[in-house]
């Protein structure tokens, strides 16, 4: 299935979009699941991240996600021999999620407002990465128990060659910033898919999009929650 490409990118100075904000969408909360779902009671974290995971695609908000990201590529005036990848994340954990670890190799960085600190469920968070290489990890809770999200990507930008990597993890398992460091290894392989999940779920995938800069997709959710989880990988050779 061919990417999609919001409209309004077709000419970034006609956006009109508060680019102080980097999270998009509206919370989903047990009122959200309420409206769903009048009759259920005991509204649980898995019932709000199920009913934020179906909503993912609601009200566009993927799409004003992907132009705030764009629009700052061409606001920023970046170099066209730089690598640049448009990066957005969805919150379906049924729990607001934290930045929790950072990481930039080969002197790469954010633009704008940087990596979101904090993203509600049922929102979507973006961010312009200039540079090869990246990762971030968000924190949250499921079952009283602390889980990390970790998302990295690998895109030279100018070629095929383009890769991610995703895995669920204790916060404490990324204390030492050595495993973050080691990253760089880990995601220098021809793929561009990995799911994981270890009583929670986390999707990435980057896809190439002509005529804007590469586009990262991260989910974050439980274990169970998406229809299929199917691991699957592609290869660009």
């Amino acid at each position: 299935m061919p990417p999609s490409i919001p409209s309004v990118t077709d000419n970034p100075k006609k956006l009109n979009v508060d680019l102080t904000i980097n999270v998009f969408g509206n919370p989903v909360t047990n009122d959200t699941v309420k409206k769903l779902f009048p009759g259920k009671e005991d509204i649980t974290n898995r019932d709000r991240a199920y009913v934020a995971y179906n909503l993912k695609d609601d009200d566009k908000k993927q799409e004003v996600a992907v132009d705030y990201a764009v629009r700052l590529k061409y606001l920023e005036n970046i170099d066209a021999d730089k690598a640049v990848t448009v990066c957005v994340f969805y919150n379906a954990t049924g729990v607001t999620i934290e930045l929790f670890k950072e990481e930039d190799f080969n002197g790469g960085a954010t633009v704008g407002q940087g990596y979101p600190r904090e993203i509600q469920n049922g929102q979507w968070a973006a961010f312009l990465y200039v540079g090869s290489h990246g990762a971030v990890v968000y924190r949250g809770q499921h079952d009283l128990h602390d889980c990390a999200w970790l998302h990295a990507w690998h895109n030279l930008g100018s070629n095929h060659r383009k890769s991610v990597f995703t895995e669920i993890q204790k916060p404490d398992h990324y204390e030492n910033d050595d495993v973050l460091t080691s990253l760089k290894s880990w995601t220098n392989v021809d793929k561009d898919s990995w799911n994981t999940g270890v009583g929670c779920y986390s999707a990435a995938s980057i896809i190439e999009v002509k005529g804007f800069p590469d586009k990262y997709t991260g989910i974050m959710t439980l274990e169970g929650i998406p229809p299929s989880p199917i691991v699957t990988k592609y290869s660009y050779d």
